[in-house]
Parts: structure tokens; sequence; C-alpha cells
């Protein structure tokens, strides 16, 4: 709900939702209008590093979702909030915006825009995480959580079950 009032308010053409916490890289915002006015994107997100243990988090996301070759979710134009998700404002619209739903909001909008617009990914600059959840809960059970809460959403396990398992730790 916050996501779609804060969109519905902004005067601008283009929308950026990106988590509070994350660290926006110097250049972050031009290489957002160059993809959308240059090059003719309706939409996309960054590619992203954490800073601390990024090597680790990386290669343990790789190997438990067997992507065997270096990749990420991302690279197929799949992003999640910490992609620092961009869109024009009129596909944001047209879209109808994110679901009003606890968790996995930005998943959804992010393959409903890809179905129906141009999207892109932005290499660099990459945004800046911090692994807080990693570090709290443990490297591999984050990562399983992440996998599990994907799927079971994708079976059709209800966002708010999915939101009550997967606490905020802040």
């Amino acid at each position: 709900m916050q996501l779609n009032t804060a969109a519905k308010e902004a005067e601008g053409d283009i929308l950026f939702f990106v988590h509070a916490d994350m660290h926006i890289p110097q250049g972050a915002l031009t290489a957002i209008t160059k993809q959308i006015h240059v090059n003719d994107y309706d939409g996309g997100g960054f590619l992203n590093v954490f800073s601390e243990h990024n090597e680790k988090i990386k290669r343990l996301g790789r190997i438990m979702n067997l992507r065997i070759r270096n990749s990420e979710q991302s690279d197929r134009c799949i992003f999640y909030g910490d992609n620092g998700i961009f869109v024009r404002k009129t596909v944001f619209e047209r879209l109808n915006g994110f679901k009003e739903i606890p968790i996995m909001e930005d998943y959804d909008f992010s393959i409903r825009m890809k179905a129906s617009c141009t999207v892109g990914v932005i290499k660099k600059p990459r945004l800046i995480l911090h692994p807080r959840r990693h570090l709290k809960d443990g490297f591999i059970r984050t990562r399983l959580k992440w996998i599990l809460i994907k799927k079971l959403y994708l079976l059709g396990i209800s966002p708010q079950k999915l939101a009550d398992w997967y606490k905020d730790i802040r």
C-alpha cells in the first residue's frame, strides 16, 4: 500500500523503488535515466552487491539455486526490492502498480512488467546491500528461506502466511 501511495504522489515520469537501508551509489540515477530515455526501456533493476561477505553470499545463492553459470536472478530481468526496481510511471499505472500483499509484491510486479514491457538490467553501478539478515539468521538459513518463500508463493501459499514466517529483523 505504501509503495502505491508513494507512486501516486510522485510527480516525475520515472519511479524508483528501493529499500530505505540500501546505499545508492553515485551514477545510479543517471543510469536509470539512460535506460529509460536513451535505451528506450520501460523499466528494470540493478545488479547488487553486499557490503560484507559478498562473494560468500552470492556463491551460496548460485549453488542453492542450481545456477551453474555465474548469473543472478536479475540477469533474467526478474527483480526484487533489493534490485532497485525502476519503471516509467505510465507503465506502473497501466500495470495497476504493486499488488497490496505483505511479501512478494516486488517479484509479482517484476514478472508482470517483464511480461508486457521492455525491461533491462543495469550492471554498473551496483546497489549496495547490508547482509544483516544473513548475519543474524545465518547464510544458509536465509538463502533457504528465500528459495522456499518463492516456491511456496508460486504454489499459491498466502503471502500473509509467508510474511508471518519471514519476520522483520530490524
